[in-house]
């Protein structure tokens, strides 16, 4: 946890309304904990976890992907509120929904405000971004390699009631 974090947070406990009724820029660095890693499946587990949460999908793929070891190839699948992605192992390397019906550990899911969001996360509901998109990587403790993985959230760019809106999560760990 960084200074900036900790502050933010020694904040919150002080002096609660004072940081809610201020725009508070998310920290550059922050990070989320690895345990955020999943829709309702985590990244790196097996297509038969998978399959165990979501039958048999819908729409099924190949293409060719690379990393550090070289070419492999990756199955793409399609479930009605999922697509993922399986790769060397036969483990998840990419989740990613446009739809409310899964959502992340801490409850996050499309459809939300930012205001709704970011509680969720650990952060005040008065954070702000400064794009529509925002890709906080995962923190160090956990099977996740640190810069390896990481997860993006994207935003509607319609001012709206509320804030933006949550359109889109995805999250990737290791090939391409």
């Amino acid at each position: 946890m960084t200074t900036r974090q900790l502050l933010l947070g020694l904040l919150l406990v002080l002096h609660p309304t004072a940081a809610r009724s201020q725009s508070v820029p998310v920290p550059e660095n922050y990070c989320l904990p690895q345990t955020e890693a999943a829709l309702e499946v985590p990244l790196g587990a097996t297509r038969a976890d998978l399959a165990k949460a979501f039958g048999a999908p819908l729409r099924h793929a190949r293409r060719a992907g690379r990393d550090a070891d070289g070419p492999y190839q990756i199955t793409q699948l399609g479930y009605p509120h999922l697509d993922a992605d399986i790769g060397r192992d036969d483990r998840i390397e990419r989740l990613a929904t446009g739809d409310s019906a899964v959502a992340t550990p801490s409850g996050v899911r499309v459809g939300q405000s930012l205001p709704q969001m970011m509680p969720r996360l650990g952060l005040p509901a008065s954070a702000t971004l400064s794009s529509r998109t925002w890709s906080p990587e995962f923190c160090q403790r956990g099977p996740l390699i640190p810069g390896h993985a990481h997860i993006t959230f994207t935003f509607d760019s319609t001012a709206k009631p509320g804030g933006p809106r949550l359109v889109r999560i995805e999250m990737r760990q290791g090939g391409s």
